[in-house]
C-alpha cells in the first residue's frame, strides 16, 4: 500500500497506462517453467503489448500494489505450465488471488495441463469453478487434448481453446542446428514425484554405446533439489539458452521431462520421450508432436527401437510458424 501511494503521488493520482499483468512468473530452477516465461514474454512483445509482471515470490504483496496502480479492468495473464489440479495445488490458490485482484478485466490462462482426477482434485475443480465464475471474461488454454476435454467439462462457463505449449513457438539461435557435427547423447530423467517408468541411465547408456555414441551424459531441465532455487529475472534467458545450446549440440536426447521433449523439438534434436506420472508427456506428444520425424514416444517396451529410429532420421526441421498460428485466437482475445 505504501508503494502504491508513493506511485500515485508521483503521478498526480493517475493510474499506470499498463493494462496487462503477467502473473506467477517463476523464480525457481525448473528451466521448463523459465522457458515458458520467456516464451510468454516474447509472445506479448511480438504483439506489441505492454505489460508488468508479478513473480511467484512477490505474490500477494505485489498484487496489492498493482491492484492500486493499474486500471481496474487490467487483463490478467496466468503463467502456463502443468500445475492445474491437486499435484501442485498451491498454484490454484495463486491463480485465485490473481483473478480476485482484477475480476473485471479479461483473464487468460496460458497453456496448461489439467489433472483433477483424485478426490482433492475434484474439490479443487469446484473451488476454481467458483473463482472463474466470479470474473467477467475468462479464457483457458489447454496444451493437450485430454486437458482440453477436462477443462470444457469442468469449467463450462469459460472459453476453452486448444493450443500447444507456448515454448513450442519460441524460436532461438539454437533452432536450426544441423545434425551433422553433433556429438554425444543426453539423458534427462526426473527424480521427483512425477516419475513413472523408464529404463535406467545405465541401460540407456549401454544401448547408445552399442550404437556408436560413446559420450552419454546425465542432464536435467530442473536445477538444484527439486528445482527450487531463487532465479532473478535477468538470469532467466542465459540459463534457458544454456540448456538449449546443450541440447542443440547433442545427437540424441532421452527424457521423461515434458520440456526435455519440447526443448529437443525446438532445437531439432532427435529425442525419445517417456511418460511421467500424470501422463502429460504422452498427451502433449499425441496432440502435437506425433508427426515430428525426430521425436518418438516410448511406452517403455520399445525404447530401443525408438532410439534406433530417431538416430536414423535426417529430417530435423521444425515448423515454428505452424504452432504460432494456433495462438491467433489468443491474439484476438487480447485486442
Amino acid at each position: 500500500m505504501r508503494r502504491a501511494k508513493e506511485y500515485l503521488k508521483l503521478h498526480d493520482g493517475n493510474r499506470s497506462a499498463t493494462r496487462i499483468l503477467l502473473c506467477d512468473v517463476p523464480n525457481h530452477g525448473n528451466l521448463g517453467d523459465q522457458a515458458i516465461a520467456l516464451a510468454e514474454e516474447a509472445y506479448l512483445s511480438g504483439l506489441g503489448l505492454r505489460y508488468d509482471e508479478v513473480d511467484q515470490i512477490g505474490g500477494i504483496e505485489d498484487l496489492v500494489y498493482y491492484r492500486h496502480i493499474l486500471p481496474l479492468d487490467t487483463t490478467v495473464i496466468l503463467h502456463g505450465g502443468g500445475n492445474m489440479g491437486s499435484l501442485y495445488k498451491s498454484f490454484e490458490f495463486l491463480r485465485a488471488a490473481d483473478i480476485g485482484a482484477f475480476p473485471h478485466g479479461k483473464v487468460i490462462s496460458m497453456p496448461q495441463t489439467a489433472d483433477y482426477r483424485d478426490s482433492e482434485g475434484r474439490m479443487l475443480s469446484r473451488y476454481m469453478r467458483h473463482v472463474y465464475s466470479s470474473a467477467d471474461h475468462v479464457m483457458l488454454l489447454a496444451r493437450d487434448e485430454p486437458s482440453f476435454e477436462t477443462m470444457k467439462r469442468l469449467f463450462p462457463m469459460v472459453q476453452v481453446e486448444l493450443t500447444p505449449d507456448i515454448v513450442m513457438t519460441y524460436e532461438t539461435p539454437y533452432a536450426h542446428v544441423p545434425l551433422a557435427g553433433r556429438q554425444g547423447a543426453l539423458v534427462a530423467f526426473r527424480s521427483d514425484g512425477e516419475v513413472a517408468t523408464h529404463p535406467t541411465f545405465e541401460d540407456v547408456s549401454d544401448r547408445l554405446n552399442a550404437l556408436g555414441l560413446s559420450d552419454v551424459r546425465k542432464t536435467d531441465t530442473a536445477l538444484g533439489t527439486g528445482g527450487l532455487l531463487n532465479i532473478p529475472a535477468d538470469k532467466r534467458e542465459p540459463m534457458v539458452y544454456g540448456k538449449l545450446e546443450e541440447f542443440s549440440r547433442a545427437r540424441i536426447v532421452v527424457t521423461d521431462r515434458l520440456h526435455g521433449m519440447v526443448m529437443s523439438a525446438i532445437t531439432g534434436t532427435p529425442c525419445v520421450a517417456f511418460n511421467n506420472s500424470n501422463g502429460k508427456v504422452r498427451a502433449l506428444y499425441e496432440t502435437w508432436l506425433r508427426s515430428c520425424p525426430y521425436i518418438r514416444f516410448s511406452d517403455g517396451t520399445d525404447w530401443r527401437e525408438c532410439v534406433e529410429d530417431v538416430l536414423e532420421t535426417s529430417d530435423n526441421c521444425y515448423d515454428f510458424s505452424g504452432f504460432r498460428d494456433k495462438f491467433d485466437v489468443v491474439a484476438e482475445y487480447l485486442k
